[in-house]
C-alpha cells in the first residue's frame, strides 16, 4: 500500500474509463424525469457506514479488517456516507491556503497517515440479474482502495472526481461486503493543495448501476448553428462485449416544452450522428433552454438502455479580444465558489447547492468559477437549468511549493504530467455535455509548466469548442484568455487599452470579500463595461468557510483555521465571502447585484422626469421586468406609478419621460427611485423580486425653515474654573475646561451624554485594513493618540449665544504629533449645541482610517431613526446596496455579525439621526454637512480584543461615532488596497453638526430637525 500511495507512475488500479454522468433507466417515462431512483438500474448506497479510523495505518492490520468472516465480532463505529470524518469527530480540522500540512518531499508522505475504513453490506436487486454492475464513487478525499468481499477490486485517487469500477467479478449471492480504505495523504495530496479546509472520506454520493451485456459507456454532444437552425452532434461510445450483432442505438431530442424536436437512428454504434433542430432555441445564462437527448439502446431481447442528457444548443468563441455566447460579447460577473457546507463539509448536499443557485441568480450573478477544482456532477446540472456560466476548474493546485522555493517544480517536471493529464481527462470527459460550462480551466496557482502546455493540448482534442484559462500560466501561449488574480484598476485599465493581443482579459480573482468589505467594486465594473477587452471577473468568494461549532449549552458559532489546535493554519484567511456560512449574504453582496444589475438607468434630468434606460442583458430584452417609479421626500413616497413593459433589446437603450406630477414646495431631501421587477415567477424568485434599481437625488424645493434667535429662550451659566454648566428651558450642558470638550447633557431629566466629543482618528481594524495598512496606521500611533488640550476659551455672544472653543493637539507617545483640533461649539436657548471640529492632520501622514469624534451616550438611547444612505452599512467605495430614506432601527440591530469583530455600522452621507429612549427622549444630530456615523455598544478597543464574535465583549452605553470622514475598505486581505479617490489622506476636513435634544411628542422628527437656528458665521 505504502509504494501505490507515492507512486506517481501508476495513479489507478481497475477503474474503468472516465464518462459523462449518465444513468442507464429501463423506460423512457422515468428518463425524462432525470430522477435516477426512478431506474431499476440505479442502487444508491449511500446512507449509514460501519467506519473505523486510525491515526496511522501501522496500527492495525488489514487482514483483520478486511476479514468478512469476522464483521460480526468487529468493534465498527457508524458514520453517513457521504461526510467528512473530521466533521463526524475523527482526526482534526485544519485550514490552511497556501502550505501544505506534511513535510514537503514530493512525492512523498508521512508514515503517521491518518486511514479510515468503511463498510457497507447490500445485496443488489432482483433487476441486475445477469447485467454487468458497477460501483460509482462521485468523490473520495484521500487515496482509497477498494475491497468486494475480501477481495481488492482496485483503488484511485483524485477527491474531486469520480472512480468507477466494474465489480461483477467479485460479487456474490445474497450479502455483498464492500469495504473502502481511504488514506489521509498520498503523492495526490501534492494535487490537491488548494485554500480550504482539508478533509477526508467518502463525501459524495456511491451507487451501483446495472449495464447490459453491451451498453453505452458514454456520450459525447457537440452543438452548432446553421443560421436559424441547430446542429446538435452525438457521438457514442460503447462497451462490453465486443460482438454487438443485434444492437442498434437510436435518438430523440425533446424540446424545452417536451416537444419532440428531432430524432434518428445511428448508422452503426461506432458512428456519429447529426440532428438537425429548426428554428432552434439557444441555451444562454439568461435563458437557459434545455432539450431533452434520450438515447435508447436495443438489443436481442429487446431494450437493453434509455439514457437522457440535458443538452443546451451553444457556441462558445474566444476573438477579437472578447468572449463570445452564440455570438454574442458578454461579461462575465462572477463569483468564486467552493463545494462546501459549514455543517458537513466537503459534503454538500443538493439543497443547499440549490440554495446557492438561486442565490446567484437572484443576486445577478451570471458566472461561477468552480475554485479549485470540479464541483459535485449536480451542481453543473443546476446551473444548467437555472441559467449560469461555469468556469470549471481542474483538481490542481501546488501552492505549497512556493514555500520551498519553486511553485512550478512539479508543474515543469514530467514525471508528473500523467497526474495533470488525467485529472484534465477526467474532468473534461465528465463534463463535456453541460451546456452551462463555457471555459475550461487548468488548475490553480500552481506556478507554470510544461505539463500545463501537454493539458491544454490534451483538453483541445477532447473538446475543441470551449476556450481554456490558466491565471498561472497569466498570457502563455496555450491559452485562450489572459488572466490575473487582483489587478489593480490601473493594471486593468492598461489591459483593456493595450491591442497587441487578441485575446480577452479576465480577473479570475478580484476584490477579496474577507470581513468588512470589500470596496471599489464599483471602479472596477465602470472599467470592465467601458473596455471590450475587459471580459469581467469572479470575487472571491461566494461564502465564508466557517465550521458550525457548538457548546456544551447547544449554542453555536462559526470556527476558523486554528480553533481546532492544528498546525499549520492560516486563522481566518478562510472567512473570505460574500455570504456567511449558513448564506446570509452581507452588505457587499447586496451592492454587488445593483453594481452588476442587468439594467443601467441614467438620467441626465431626474427632477424633470427623464431618464435613459440601458439593457445590460446579453440575450433578452426587458419585456419580463415591470418597471416602476416612485418620487420621494425624506424616503416618503408622494407619488408613484407603474410602467408597461418595456421591450428593449439586449444592448439597447431608451429614452424615457417618467409621468410624475410636478413637485410641491415641500422642505427635504426629494428623491426619484426607478426599479424593474420579476413580472412573473421563474425558477428563482417570485413575481414582484427587484432585478434593478436606481435612486437619483434631486435639487430641493424649498429652503428649509430657520429658527429665529430672538424667540429662543435664555440661558444661564456658572463656571468654577474647570467645568462651565450652560442651563436653559429643559437642558443642562457641561463643558469640561481642562480638557475643552463637551461632557455632559441633560434633557428633561436624562442625562444623554456619559463621554462628549472625543477626537478619533483609529478604527477596529478590518480583515481588508490588516498587514501593511494596518502596521502603517499603528506606527503612526492613531491606535493610542493622547490628547493635550492647548487652549479653551468661552464667551456670550450678543444675539444670546454662548460659543465654547478648544484647541487641542493629538500624538502617540513615541511619535511626532498627527493633528491640531479646533473644536467650537455653540449653545443656543433651546438646548442646541452646534458642533464644528476642524481637523488638520500632519502631511507626514499616510491615508487615515478616519477622522470624526466619538461620544458615549446612555443605555437607553436605543431607538435609531436616520436619514442617510441605509438601511445596511455604507462606506466611501462600497455604498451601492443602500437607498437614501428615512431609515428606522436599534442601536443592537445595528450590529454586524462578523465571525472575526472589526470595524461596522457605518453610514455614510448622513443629513440627520436620532436617538431615543422608550419614553421618546433623546438626542439628535442634523447635518450643517452631510457626515458619517455609527451606533453600537461596542468600542474599537473591545472590537480589536476578540477573535471571535461569540467572546465580542459589549458595550452598555451607546457608542456614536461621528465622522467628517472614513476611509475606503478596499480589498487588501488579498487584493490592492484601498483606490486612491477612496483614501483619506491627511488634509483639512470639517465636521459640521447640530446636537438637539429631542423628544417624540416634537411629531415629525425629520420636520422638527430641519428647522435650524442660523449658523454663527452667517450672523
Amino acid at each position: 500500500m505504502a509504494k501505490d500511495l507515492e507512486n506517481i507512475a501508476v495513479l489507478s488500479a481497475g477503474r474503468l474509463p472516465s464518462r459523462a454522468t449518465m444513468y442507464p433507466y429501463a423506460r423512457e417515462e422515468a428518463a425524462l424525469t432525470f430522477q435516477r431512483e426512478l431506474s431499476p438500474y440505479f442502487k444508491l448506497l449511500s446512507g449509514v457506514w460501519a467506519f473505523r479510523y486510525a491515526e496511522s495505518a501501522g496500527g492495525f492490520s488489514p487482514a483483520e479488517v478486511l476479514d468478512t468472516s469476522a464483521v460480526e465480532t468487529l468493534k465498527w463505529d457508524e458514520t453517513p456516507v457521504p461526510s467528512c470524518w473530521q466533521m463526524q469527530g475523527y482526526g482534526r480540522n485544519q485550514y490552511t491556503n497556501i502550505r501544505y500540512p506534511f513535510p514537503v518531499d514530493p512525492p512523498y508522505v508521512p508514515d503517521q497517515n491518518p486511514v479510515g475504513f468503511y463498510r457497507r453490506a447490500f445485496r443488489l436487486p432482483a433487476a441486475f440479474a445477469g447485467r454487468r454492475v458497477h460501483l460509482h464513487f462521485d468523490g473520495v478525499a484521500g487515496f482509497f482502495y477498494v475491497y468486494l468481499n475480501g477481495s481488492r477490486v482496485g483503488f484511485s485517487q483524485g477527491a474531486h472526481l469520480p472512480s468507477e469500477f466494474d465489480i461483477t467479478a467479485f460479487l456474490r449471492e445474497g450479502d455483498n461486503y464492500l469495504d473502502v480504505v481511504v488514506f489521509q495523504w498520498s503523492f495526490a495530496s501534492y494535487l490537491e493543495d488548494q485554500d480550504m479546509w482539508r478533509m477526508n472520506g467518502i463525501f459524495r454520493d456511491v451507487y451501483l448501476t446495472a449495464q447490459g451485456p453491451v451498453y453505452l459507456a458514454d456520450v459525447y454532444t457537440r452543438t452548432a448553428f446553421e443560421g436559424l437552425d441547430g446542429v446538435l452532434h452525438i457521438t457514442p461510445a460503447m462497451a462490453g462485449n465486443k460482438d454487438t450483432t443485434g444492437y442498434t442505438l437510436s435518438a430523440k431530442l425533446y424540446g424545452p416544452r417536451g416537444q419532440l424536436a428531432a430524432s434518428g437512428s445511428f448508422a452503426s454504434l461506432q458512428e456519429e450522428m447529426t440532428l438537425r433542430v429548426p428554428d432552434v432555441t439557444p441555451w444562454n445564462c439568461e435563458v437557459p433552454a434545455l432539450y431533452t437527448l434520450v438515447l435508447a439502446l436495443e438489443g436481442p431481447g429487446g431494450l437493453q438502455q434509455i439514457s437522457p442528457l440535458r443538452i443546451g444548443f451553444k457556441e462558445v468563441a474566444v476573438h477579437d479580444g472578447q468572449l463570445w455566447v452564440n455570438g454574442v460579447s458578454v461579461k462575465l460577473k462572477g463569483v468564486n465558489r467552493h463545494d462546501f457546507s459549514p455543517d458537513r463539509g466537503y459534503a454538500v448536499t443538493f439543497e443547499e447547492m440549490e440554495r446557492d443557485v438561486r442565490l446567484m441568480k437572484q443576486y445577478n450573478i451570471n458566472t461561477v468559477r468552480t475554485s479549485h477544482y470540479p464541483n459535485d456532477p449536480r451542481f453543473l446540472d443546476l446551473c444548467d437549468r437555472y441559467g449560469l456560466f461555469v468556469i470549471d476548474e481542474c483538481d490542481i493546485e501546488t501552492h505549497g511549493m512556493e514555500e520551498v522555493g519553486n511553485v512550478s517544480a512539479i508543474s515543469d517536471d514530467v514525471a508528473w504530467q500523467q497526474a495533470y493529464l488525467e485529472r484534465a481527462h477526467r474532468m473534461v470527459l465528465r463534463d463535456r455535455n453541460h451546456p452551462s460550462v463555457i471555459i475550461w480551466s487548468l488548475g490553480n496557482e500552481s506556478g507554470h509548466g510544461q505539463n500545463h502546455v501537454a493539458m491544454a493540448q490534451a483538453i483541445r482534442s477532447l473538446d475543441p469548442t470551449r476556450p481554456i484559462h490558466y491565471e498561472g500560466g497569466y498570457d502563455s501561449a496555450e491559452l485562450d484568455i489572459v488572466s490575473r488574480m487582483y489587478a489593480t484598476l490601473e493594471e486593468c485599465i492598461r489591459q483593456g487599452t493595450q491591442v497587441k493581443d487578441a485575446r480577452p482579459f479576465f480577473q479570475c480573482e478580484y476584490a477579496h470579500a474577507m470581513g468588512n468589505g470589500p470596496g471599489h467594486l464599483k471602479d472596477y465594473w465602470d472599467a470592465f463595461y467601458r473596455y471590450p477587452r475587459l471580459i469581467g471577473g469572479c470575487v472571491w468568494e461566494w461564502a465564508d468557510h466557517g465550521i458550525r461549532v457548538r457548546d456544551e449549552g447547544g449554542a453555536s458559532h462559526f470556527a476558523y483555521g486554528g480553533d481546532f489546535g492544528e498546525y499549520p493554519h492560516d486563522s481566518n484567511f478562510c472567512i473570505d465571502g460574500l455570504c456567511s456560512p449558513d448564506r446570509v449574504p452581507h452588505e457587499s453582496l447586496k451592492a454587488y447585484k445593483w453594481i452588476i444589475q442587468p439594467v443601467h438607468i441614467t438620467a441626465a434630468h431626474p427632477e424633470q422626469g427623464r431618464i435613459t434606460v440601458e439593457n445590460r442583458h446579453f440575450f433578452r430584452d426587458l419585456g419580463y421586468l415591470t418597471p416602476s417609479w416612485s418620487l420621494r421626500v425624506d424616503g416618503r413616497a408622494v407619488a408613484s406609478g407603474a410602467l408597461a413593459p418595456l421591450y428593449i433589446g439586449p444592448g439597447e437603450s431608451r429614452e424615457l419621460e417618467l409621468p410624475f406630477p410636478e413637485r410641491l414646495p415641500i422642505p427635504g431631501v426629494w428623491s426619484l427611485q426607478v426599479s424593474f421587477a420579476l413580472a412573473q415567477d421563474t425558477l428563482w424568485a417570485h413575481a414582484g423580486h427587484r432585478v434593478a434599481f436606481q435612486q437619483f437625488l434631486l435639487p430641493d424645493t424649498a429652503a428649509a425653515p430657520q429658527l429665529p434667535l430672538a424667540a429662543l429662550p435664555s440661558m444661564q451659566t456658572q463656571s468654577d474654573g474647570r467645568i462651565l454648566t450652560v442651563t436653559g428651558t429643559d437642558f443642562t450642558a457641561r463643558f469640561d475646561l481642562m480638557k475643552g470638550n463637551l461632557c455632559a447633557l441633560g434633557y428633561q431629566g436624562l442625562d444623554l451624554i456619559a463621554q462628549g466629543p472625543t477626537p478619533n482618528f483609529w478604527r477596529a481594524p478590518t480583515d481588508n485594513d490588516a498587514h501593511a495598512i494596518e502596521e502603517m496606521w499603528r506606527k503612526a500611533g492613531l491606535d493610542r493618540l493622547q490628547i493635550r488640550k492647548r487652549d479653551c476659551s468661552w464667551h456670550y455672544n450678543k444675539d444670546g449665544t454662548l460659543t465654547v472653543c478648544a484647541c487641542a493637539r493629538l500624538a502617540a507617545a513615541a511619535c511626532p504629533p498627527v493633528a491640531d483640533i479646533i473644536s467650537t461649539y455653540t449653545v443656543y436657548g433651546n438646548g442646541d449645541i452646534d458642533l464644528k471640529v476642524d481637523f488638520r492632520p500632519q502631511d507626514y501622514l499616510p491615508y487615515l482610517p478616519r477622522m470624526g469624534v466619538t461620544l458615549a451616550l446612555d443605555p437607553t438611547l436605543e431607538n435609531l431613526t436616520y436619514l442617510g444612505l441605509g438601511p445596511g452599512q455604507t462606506y466611501c467605495d462600497l455604498k451601492e446596496n443602500a437607498s437614501f430614506g428615512l431609515w428606522r432601527s436599534t442601536v443592537s440591530q445595528q450590529y454586524v455579525d462578523y465571525i472575526r469583530p472589526q470595524e461596522y455600522g457605518n453610514h455614510y452621507d448622513t443629513r440627520m439621526l436620532a436617538l431615543l429612549s422608550p419614553h421618546g427622549l433623546g438626542l439628535a444630530v442634523i447635518a450643517r454637512q452631510p457626515f458619517e456615523f455609527s451606533a453600537r455598544h461596542h468600542t474599537d478597543a473591545q472590537l480589536e480584543k476578540a477573535t471571535h464574535n461569540v467572546s465580542l465583549e459589549r458595550s452598555e452605553q451607546v457608542i456614536l461615532s461621528l465622522d467628517a470622514a472614513q476611509g475606503g475598505l478596499g480589498s487588501n486581505s488579498c487584493g490592492p488596497e484601498p483606490l486612491p479617490q477612496h483614501r483619506l489622506y491627511p488634509k483639512r476636513r470639517q465636521l459640521h453638526v447640530l446636537l438637539r435634544p429631542v423628544h417624540l411628542s416634537h411629531g415629525d422628527l425629520p420636520a422638527f430637525c430641519r428647522a435650524l437656528p442660523p449658523e454663527r458665521d452667517t450672523l
